[in-house]
């Protein structure tokens, strides 16, 4: 009963451990203010650039696995614009043809309103070929102080396998003022959580530990004495 009790305490802790690590933001970016967590297991390759207005800068890429022959890959665009401008405007007006001039051969598959960080955003699905491979592709755009351009590629055989971990990634996007917040409302919580896992857990298993070997090394009591008849 004790192992069993030792072994769920266990396990608790390895799961309050995981779940603060898995709600944190992994990558930050100061040029765009924001924070998303990559897909799982992806590399992470930023990039050392210079912003400047009216050009599109990739700030960083998220690095999947190789499937035949093309690395899977989320990469995050920012440009500075000297005017006003909607997600769908800036899509419609000009994202749709600069993707035409890279890639002439642009087949568009959908296109529509969504949301992105709590902000109205556009996406565009397409395919296209690049250096002789067959591409499918998703871009998502937001606009708040600058664009931020979302782009997930992948072979057209494998664009599906990997869509969720892209999504998945997206959700998790969010611009700096909802960290602060989000981080000054649940610091109380993580602090309950890292007295449980520091101080708590080690508490009771150690208890359970020395229990156990206090009932293992626990004498046990002498026989109580027997007397014959009395003597005659």
């Amino acid at each position: 009963m004790i192992r069993n009790g030792l072994r769920y305490m266990l396990v608790l802790a390895v799961i309050l451990v995981i779940l603060p690590i898995a709600s944190v933001g992994a990558y930050h970016d100061e040029e765009g203010k924001f924070s998303i967590d990559p897909p799982l297991g992806w590399a992470i390759e930023e990039a050392d650039v210079t912003i400047q207005e009216g050009e599109a800068t990739v700030l960083v890429q998220f690095l999947g696995p190789v499937e035949k022959g093309f690395r899977i890959n989320f990469n995050i665009v920012i440009e500075t614009l000297p005017f006003s401008v909607t997600a769908e405007e800036y899509w419609t007006k000009y994202g749709r043809d600069m993707f035409l001039d890279t890639f002439p051969d642009t087949q568009f598959l959908s296109e529509g309103p969504r949301t992105v960080g709590g902000l109205p955003a556009y996406e565009s699905v397409k395919t296209y070929t690049y250096q002789g491979i067959n591409i499918k592709g998703k871009q998502v755009c937001v606009v708040r102080d600058n664009v931020l351009v979302f782009t997930y590629s992948a072979k057209l055989e494998t664009y599906s396998k990997y869509l969720d971990a892209f999504e998945q990634s997206l959700a998790t996007f969010t611009f700096d003022e909802e960290i602060d917040q989000t981080t000054t409302a649940a610091t109380p919580i993580s602090i309950v959580i890292g007295l449980i896992i520091v101080i708590v857990i080690p508490a009771i298993a150690i208890a359970l530990i020395i229990l156990t070997i206090v009932k293992r090394r626990k004498p046990k009591p002498a026989p109580l004495p027997t007397f014959g008849p009395p003597p005659i």
